[in-house]
């Protein structure tokens, strides 16, 4: 099913969803249209006992589509004559016919992306969207069973979002009298599918979506995201973490843990991509989501550390070593203040902001400050590693984390000052790095060069001879 996009992308469409034609390096004229036409207009559902395969109506749209897509380069009445007989009505009628074979549902899913794509003139692309019969395409039944069907249609969907903007959203949302976006509604539908390609094209379209400034639609999108699809982003991006943890703690199989590991990388770009539009509620309300349903309740309580003697943990955890890596890469790949500076809040300060504390059980810590010292502290180097690299990427976005920020999560200390006495999460770098005998050469690598990054930090001019003498 991955071919199936490129096959829908190329130049021309060909008998079997892929390849090309001779025809299609030729011009074509008004009658041979008109001819083509005429053979769709007269074919019935009936017409399929003779012709099983559906041989003759794939060959058919193929020209069509081939004839279109030549016009609307060089001859313009060709896809006049297109709308005048509302051509576009029959390739919709051909695909809603129950038993139409595969093959001419691809090809007919496969043209009306070519057109889309291809189409130069505004006056055409208002004809294409016009009368509702894209939505009526969109809320079409068929067999997403079948992979190549759906990698079809997601497809379509993609091409029709890439045409979205102010002028053309009035035609995928309609106002009245409820409002409805199925382009928007159904690609969600497939949000978390298990193929790369259908996931990868859903966030697409929702980032397309997403960017239009229609105040309507943004209610609608708004209202949905609140409902149910941010919440179902953060689970789905919970279930991918413990997935990964479990390969990481389990069978120790590197297959699995590359793959889980692959997903939620992408997930957390496209969530960095959905920040950086810059949508000030939108933008509320999926860190809401994501802190709540998935980042405060698995990353931050599975940074507690407990005594021996402690009683059992509730609900889920990840190992800790994970929830750092987690953490870290976060923070490396989403830059937005609205996530990060509550979510390295509840690591950090002195005490985890009430607001967050709905997230975590009863018997939660009152802070994971100390906690994360400890792993500071510690004799593990994965630990050392991803805990360093978490104050890492908080130095580097300080657009997000700004000095006073830092200073309250006492990365950066109080009026320059470090001392043994205060555990400041940068001294405990330094006692780190003075354990060096005990560190992998690469470890101390990175730990040297953040150490220095930090310390010749602007914001810690004031302090350097202070932390250069305590260094000694």
């Amino acid at each position: 099913p991955g071919t199936a996009p490129a096959a829908a992308a190329s130049s021309s469409p060909s008998r079997n969803g892929g390849g090309g034609s001779a025809r299609s390096s030729l011009s074509f004229t008004l009658p041979q249209l008109q001819e083509l036409y005429g053979r769709l207009s007269r074919f019935r559902e009936s017409d399929l006992e003779r012709d099983r395969g559906g041989d003759q109506v794939v060959e058919m749209v193929r020209e069509i589509t081939e004839a279109l897509v030549w016009g609307e380069k060089h001859d313009s009445s060709l896809f006049d004559f297109f709308c005048e007989k509302g051509i576009l009505a029959d390739f919709i009628r051909v695909l809603s016919l129950e038993r139409a074979p595969k093959t001419v549902k691809v090809q007919i899913l496969q043209t009306l992306s070519m057109l889309v794509q291809n189409i130069r003139r505004e006056q055409s692309l208002f004809y294409l969207l016009s009368n509702n019969q894209v939505n009526r395409l969109i809320l079409m039944p068929l067999d997403f069973n079948d992979e190549e069907i759906l990698a079809y249609w997601i497809t379509l969907l993609k091409s029709l979002a890439m045409r979205l903007d102010d002028t053309t959203i009035s035609f995928f949302f309609i106002s009245q009298p409820e409002p409805v976006f199925p382009l928007y509604v159904e690609a969600m539908k497939f949000f978390n599918h298990r193929d790369q390609m259908v996931r990868a094209t859903v966030r697409t379209i929702t980032l397309r979506v997403y960017r239009v400034d229609f105040a309507p639609m943004r209610a609608f999108v708004q209202q949905h995201a609140e409902k149910s699809y941010f919440s179902q982003l953060a689970l789905h991006l919970k279930a991918v973490w413990l997935r990964l943890n479990e390969a990481v703690t389990g069978d120790n199989d590197h297959g699995a843990l590359q793959h889980e590991n692959d997903l939620q990388q992408d997930l957390l770009v496209y969530l960095s991509d959905m920040f950086e539009l810059g949508l000030e509620e939108l933008n509320r309300l999926l860190a809401d989501r994501l802190l709540n349903c998935a980042m405060i309740p698995l990353l931050v309580m599975s940074l507690e550390t407990r005594s021996p003697n402690a009683g059992p943990r509730h609900g889920v955890r990840l190992a800790p070593v994970v929830a750092l890596f987690l953490l870290r890469q976060v923070l490396e790949l989403v830059r937005s203040a609205v996530l990060v500076q509550p979510l390295l809040a509840a690591v950090l300060h002195m005490r985890v902001p009430e607001p967050l504390r709905c997230a975590m059980p009863r018997d939660a810590p009152g802070e994971f400050h100390s906690h994360f010292l400890r792993f500071l502290a510690g004799r593990d180097d994965a630990s050392v590693m991803h805990s360093a690299g978490i104050v890492h990427s908080a130095l580097l976005n300080r657009q997000a984390l700004p000095v006073e920020f830092l200073v309250e999560a006492r990365i950066f200390p109080a009026r320059g000052k470090i001392s043994k006495d205060q555990p400041d999460v940068l001294w405990a770098l330094f006692a780190a790095l003075r354990r060096h005998a005990e560190w992998r050469p690469e470890t101390f690598q990175v730990l040297a060069q953040l150490v220095l990054e930090a310390f010749t930090d602007p914001a810690l001019s004031a302090g350097r001879d202070v932390a250069a003498s305590e260094a000694r």
